[in-house]
């Protein structure tokens, strides 16, 4: 198709913000409008400047590109710098200091709809951590304010009996605040997706990865969880998920089970039409064990939790009681730690044979907390929304 002046040519260019370009005869015109639309769906081409046209069928089509780029979800995946700590005073006795933001490599992906943008943050450091979960700049996740703070959500193998406490600092180095170890972070143009792979546990002989995605489609980030076995002989393990989260939110899910506490101090919950409700306070700590339940219609279980602005879902596969790890272990579990609150999930305990990997995706979604629900113990319309993105 032609440019300004009617000069023809065949290989692709990128259009300035503003832009000028004549189609030239029926063939050249239903190309271009095709070419701007393919651009336009594939996030290849923005829009939101003018372009210039003289042709008014492709200036219609290109109407209809605009208006179609608007109902399309955009996509953006890059290599960045993630904020890992906020400017802070001292306290409690402490010399009053002032830090600047501290911020560490990493990786953002989002997905833009209309005028909403969710975005998920990774980094290198401690454990490969999700560090932000965000809705139009909001995230759900707890940044604490010192970067070799456990927050965030982070990623280890089941059992704990296994290993104890703390875990492998090859596994996630922040509880034993040792730095040195990394998550290599590699981003992949391909299918615009982020993948981070930490060092080899020496005394476990295992690896942990994870994939990162935008399901697009569905507003939803896919992370696909891996523990990779390095040795020479077969392992068990389940996969873990740990999401650290602000106080004072209310943690659901639908319970298949009755719920246990193992040696911790058991937490205040309350079941209103099988599902588990935990308002948490701050300063209270205890823990939670239980199973999650699917709805009738589906084998896909959630763990949601909403702080009155957002929501947060994750979705993921049901197991079995009987595939859980061993020891006190289970599906769901709940850690109210006083100032903060994490909400778990763990896959099933299965053999891995050597130099062969365990793999577990869990759907992440944060949405507004819809004009119809509230923040509530046992509000179904809270409920049936939650239940409506996990299918």
């Amino acid at each position: 198709w032609g440019a300004a002046g009617g000069s023809q040519r065949t290989e692709s260019f990128v259009l300035p913000p503003i832009a000028s370009f004549r189609p030239v005869g029926a063939m050249n015109r239903a190309f271009a409008a095709a070419s701007l639309l393919v651009a336009a769906s594939r996030g290849d081409m923005e829009l939101s400047h003018a372009l210039v046209c003289d042709d008014p069928e492709v200036a219609t089509s290109l109407l209809q590109v605009q208006v179609e780029q608007g109902r399309r979800p955009s996509v953006r995946v890059a290599k960045s710098d993630v904020l890992v700590d906020t400017v802070r005073d001292g306290g409690g006795g402490v010399q009053a200091e002032q830090v600047a933001d501290q911020y560490a490599p990493g990786a953002t992906l989002s997905v833009t709809q209309g005028a909403d943008t969710m975005t998920m943050q990774v980094i290198e450091e401690k454990g490969g951590l999700i560090q932000e979960f965000s809705l139009n700049g909001k995230s759900i996740l707890y940044n604490r304010p010192m970067p070799d703070q456990m927050d965030g959500s982070t990623f280890w193998p089941a059992p704990q009996s296994a290993w104890g406490w703390p875990p492998p600092p090859e596994i996630d180095p922040t509880p034993t605040k040792s730095a040195q170890f990394k998550y290599d972070l590699q981003v992949h143009s391909s299918d615009r997706s982020v993948s981070l792979l930490g060092p080899e546990c020496a005394k476990f002989k295992i690896r942990m990865g994870k994939n990162i995605q935008v399901d697009a489609e569905r507003l939803a980030f896919v992370v696909d969880y891996e523990i990779i076995n390095t040795g020479t002989e077969t392992s068990h393990w389940a996969p873990w998920e740990i999401s650290r989260i602000r106080p004072g939110g209310l943690t659901f899910f639908r319970t298949g089970s009755q719920a246990t506490h193992g040696s911790f101090p058991p937490l205040v919950t309350q079941e209103v039409a099988g599902v588990r409700w935990f308002k948490q306070e701050e300063g209270v700590t205890g823990k939670l064990f239980d199973d999650a339940a699917p709805a009738s219609h589906t084998k896909k279980v959630w763990l949601a939790h909403t702080d009155g602005d957002l929501v947060l879902v994750k979705c993921f596969d049901n197991i079995d009681p009987s595939e859980a790890a061993p020891g006190d272990d289970n599906e769901v579990e709940l850690y109210s730690g006083g100032d903060y609150e994490e909400i778990e999930q763990q896959g099933a305990y299965r053999a891995i044979a050597p130099h062969t990997s365990l793999r577990w995706r869990v759907l992440w979604f944060v949405r507004a907390l819809p004009s119809d629900a509230k923040a509530e113990v046992g509000n179904q319309a809270l409920v049936d929304y939650v239940g409506s993105l996990c299918h």
